[in-house]
């Protein structure tokens, strides 16, 4: 759960380089980089009413952003204008830049991570990098029109809102990927809700299992359609890439704090009893109970 604490960090209404380093520091483990920034356009003028660019790195890049722009080639900065200007993702062997671009299309800035292991994560990558736009707008419309405290409650509800109905779209997504388990997620919802009414759970814990079973495989939005879709048996290499999609859900859920509780189920749903389950061969009570 790499990024579990990030966009619940980012959608409070913090100082900009507090949420800027919150971003920067949760996806580090993801890809295994220690360096990294964020550079966006602040919608606050200054004092003589001209606009500046705020800017956040880690690792070598913690350093103010004269000192960046001096040290950067203009390969690399016509590299970063172009994700600017395209909103597209350029990738290359060992880093990668993403465009920050909001649900309204507004691009806000760029976010560079410097790793040679993104690209099993790059669709989560670039999710998280909308949702973090969002969030950056978000903070830098506050900061202009001062809302009172009950349309922040709105305006936050609204993002937790945005972020679900990503999170349906990418399970609706999967359905339409695989015509042979479309409704599956439906069908593991109903029924195990309807388990957990038998075993006398709570209502909060059937709701649960409601949710779990509706997402429990929207990991597997990051799985080739070659190998989703083959007919034939799975060879080890394509089965060891199946067995990834819990861990790549959980990852995906994780980046709301309103999920924390549905995550185990999506993590740890191909556990088995016996111990013989993935991705952590967990077995007997070591499984969460509403996953077993």
């Amino acid at each position: 759960n790499n990024i579990i604490n990030a966009l619940p960090k980012i959608y409070q209404l913090q100082p900009f380089d507090n949420i800027l380093e919150e971003i920067l520091v949760q996806l580090m483990p993801l890809v295994y980089s220690e360096n990294a920034f964020i550079l966006a356009d602040d919608i606050v003028p200054n004092d003589d009413s001209t606009k500046k660019s705020i800017f956040r790195g880690i690792g070598k890049y913690n350093c103010d952003i004269d000192m960046f722009m001096d040290s950067m080639s203009p390969d690399f900065m016509t590299d970063i204008g172009y994700a600017r200007s395209t909103r597209q993702t350029i990738s290359k062997p060992n880093e990668v830049i993403i465009p920050l671009v909001t649900d309204t299309s507004a691009g806000v800035g760029v976010l560079y991570i410097e790793s040679d292991k993104y690209a099993d994560c790059l669709k989560l990558l670039e999710i998280y990098a909308k949702q973090a736009a969002s969030a950056i707008s978000n903070a830098q419309m506050h900061s202009l029109i001062n809302l009172k405290n009950d349309e922040l409650v709105e305006t936050y509800a609204e993002l937790k809102k945005r972020y679900m109905d990503t999170i349906e779209t990418l399970r609706l997504a999967v359905d339409a990927k695989d015509y042979y388990t479309r409704g599956h997620s439906d069908r593991v919802a109903y029924y195990a809700s309807r388990i957990g009414q038998a075993m006398g759970l709570d209502e909060k814990d059937v709701e649960r299992l409601k949710i779990g079973g509706i997402f429990h495989d929207i990991g597997k939005i990051g799985t080739n359609d070659d190998i989703l879709l083959k007919n034939s048996r799975l060879d080890d290499n394509e089965y060891n890439e199946i067995k990834k999609h819990p861990l790549k859900g959980a990852n995906i859920l994780s980046a709301m704090s309103m999920f924390k509780d549905i995550v185990p189920l999506v993590e740890y749903h191909h556990e088995r009893i016996d111990g013989r389950g993935y991705p952590h061969g967990l077995r007997g009570e070591e499984i969460p109970l509403l996953a077993r």
